[in-house]
């Protein structure tokens, strides 16, 4: 391991016209988690590899979500985000998501 199960979405870029963007979703195969995403983009002609990075997954009330979010652009981070403290309220039932 790891394992994952990679998902590849196809779609319109909405910074180039008529362009499509492929994205890579990679799923931890025994959590279900997402772990990052890939995708490239054209920056002055050339393109460059973006990786956002989700770790540290906890749970709160039910729900999941990253401790921490990193993006990367050609290897070298970019951003960092770290969740040090939060609170998650209960599922509220809005009628939005049947069954839920």
């Amino acid at each position: 391991g790891p394992y994952y199960d990679i998902y590849e979405a196809t779609g319109p870029n909405p910074a180039a016209s008529n362009a499509v963007r492929q994205k890579w979703y990679f799923f931890d195969s025994g959590t279900h988690l997402l772990v990052k995403a890939r995708y490239l983009v054209k920056r002055g002609g050339a393109d460059v590899a973006v990786e956002s990075q989700y770790s540290n997954w906890t749970t709160q009330n039910g729900q999941k979500f990253p401790g921490q979010i990193v993006r990367t652009e050609n290897g070298t981070a970019v951003f960092t985000f770290k969740v040090t403290q939060g609170a998650v309220g209960p599922a509220a039932k809005d009628g939005l998501f049947p069954g839920h």
